[in-house]
């Protein structure tokens, strides 16, 4: 009796750690193969926004997304900290996936060719080499 309890308690252990491998493993990819990482950068968004409105109080978010974003990088004070910014620079340039195959067995059945069947008679006599012959013809004014 306790040896299934054990065993029951395993097979959930095992479950839960599948499913926090897939997480992980999930996560890992969209962060290193995608632009998911820049969402790891959103603290620093809003750190920088908070620092733009204790100098502006009067600032407002879209005035701020539209200074940081508009497509007009000036070289302002703040520059170095505005590339600090998420979706701001282009520094992942390559992606690629990885997919590992635990023994992949493909069986594919045998062709068969029947070497004992007659082939159709071919002939000559049903193309005119006249008409063939013309298209290699220079153009004719």
């Amino acid at each position: 009796m306790t040896s299934l309890i054990h065993e029951v308690d395993l097979l959930a252990y095992i479950r839960s750690v599948k499913k926090a491998a897939v997480v992980f493993l999930t996560a890992l990819f969209f962060i290193s193969n995608t632009e998911f990482h820049e969402l790891l950068k959103v603290p620093v968004l809003v750190a920088h926004y908070l620092e733009h409105k204790c100098e502006t109080p009067d600032l407002t978010l879209a005035e701020f997304f539209t200074k940081h974003y508009s497509g007009n990088n000036t070289k302002d004070e703040d520059y170095a900290r505005d590339s600090q910014l998420p979706f701001k620079t282009a520094e992942h340039l390559s992606s690629s996936l990885t997919v590992f195959l635990s023994h992949f067995d493909v069986k594919l059945p045998v062709p068969y060719f029947n070497t004992n069947a007659e082939l159709p008679f071919y002939s000559t006599s049903f193309i005119s080499f006249q008409l063939l012959s013309n298209i290699w013809q220079p153009p004719k004014f």
